[in-house]
Parts: C-alpha cells; sequence; structure tokens
C-alpha cells in the first residue's frame, strides 16, 4: 500500500518519538472513542426494544466490553500506549457533546477522563503527542498510524473493518469447529480397544 509522501515524512518522525518514548503500542482512534464513551452502546439500545437480542445489540455489547478488558490489560501491564491527539478529541467530542449536560454518553465520558482514567487505571500511561496528526484527517490518519506502526514495529490495536456480519462470520465458523469436534469425539476415533 503506498502513502502520500508527506504521510510518510510525518510516521518516520512519529516513529522515532514512539521509540524514544519506549511506547508498546499504538491504539486506533476507534478504540480511543469506544474507550472513551458510551454513546454506541446506549444509541443502539435506546433504538429498540430494550429486552430484544440482535446481532447489532450483542455486537456493540461485545466492542464495549472488550475495551474495557483492553483499558484493564493495559492499566494492569502498565503499557504505554500512543494515539493521535487531534483525531482523538474531534472523535470524542464529536460523539459526546460537552455542551450536551443531560445526556448519558456526556457524563459517561466525563468520568472516563476526569476519574476512572486518573483514579483506577492509572498504571495505563496514555500518550499524545500534541500536532502529531500534522494536519491529516481521515483515511490519511489512517494512513499515519499505519505507516508510523510499521516504522517503529508496534502493534496498532483497532476494531477497523470488524462490523456485526464479520463477527456473526466468526461465531459460525466458530459453532462449525464445536460441531466438528463433537462429532469425531462421539465416532470413537482414538480410543483404546484394549481391555
Amino acid at each position: 500500500m503506498a502513502f502520500s509522501p508527506a504521510v510518510v515524512a510525518r510516521a518516520s518522525e512519529l516513529a522515532k518519538q514512539v521509540r524514544h518514548h519506549r511506547v508498546d503500542c499504538i491504539i486506533d482512534t476507534n478504540v480511543i472513542a469506544d474507550v472513551y464513551t458510551c454513546t454506541n452502546i446506549v444509541q443502539t439500545y435506546q433504538a429498540g426494544a430494550s429486552t430484544e437480542e440482535t446481532i447489532q445489540t450483542l455486537y456493540v455489547r461485545e466492542r464495549a466490553r472488550e475495551s474495557l478488558i483492553l483499558l484493564w490489560h493495559l492499566h494492569c501491564s502498565a503499557s504505554t500506549s500512543w494515539s493521535l491527539p487531534l483525531e482523538s478529541t474531534r472523535t470524542i467530542v464529536r460523539i459526546a457533546d460537552p455542551e450536551a449536560t443531560r445526556d448519558f454518553g456526556t457524563h459517561w465520558t466525563t468520568w472516563i477522563v476526569w476519574f476512572v482514567k486518573d483514579y483506577i487505571i492509572d498504571r495505563w500511561n496514555f500518550l499524545s503527542g500534541r500536532d502529531a496528526d500534522g494536519g491529516f484527517k481521515g483515511k490519511d490518519c489512517d494512513h499515519l498510524l499505519l505507516e508510523t506502526c510499521r516504522l517503529a514495529r508496534l502493534p496498532l490495536i483497532t476494531n477497523e473493518g470488524y462490523t456485526p456480519r464479520i463477527r456473526r462470520s466468526c461465531e459460525q465458523k466458530r459453532s462449525l469447529r464445536a460441531y466438528g469436534s463433537l462429532h469425531q469425539g462421539s465416532s470413537g476415533a482414538g480410543r483404546s480397544t484394549q481391555k
């Protein structure tokens, strides 16, 4: 995949910075949004009957759960992560409007930013350099993260491309594997016939 020369140049600078700060991983903006907001899960449950289990409700609940597991892992391992600051802030403010003082999503985000991050999961070192985005937006930010990860030889934590349809496909494959192992186990294959 070829990226623009501006993206490659900026990624080269950022790779040096993240190596200098001994960063363990780079976290994509979509994961940061899931970590700091709960808007997706609230909106999904408000859109339909709250007792109705659908692929969409299961999907958003899993993403919220996985985000919390990630936070706890980063805390327990005292990891240092790095993300693009401006894109992350733009995304969080768009999702959880600071002016919407009666919105649960805004309260959740405020609680995570001002309390949970600093007092509960305080061993997680979350870095984001000033002007790291280099004025890039959208796909250019994605390209910047990918190229920075490649140059710094760091993993990118993302859920980009993970959709309810892909989740269902994985679930079906797991069911087929489980069926296959159950079917093999009941055939008596591998059992000793000696008495």
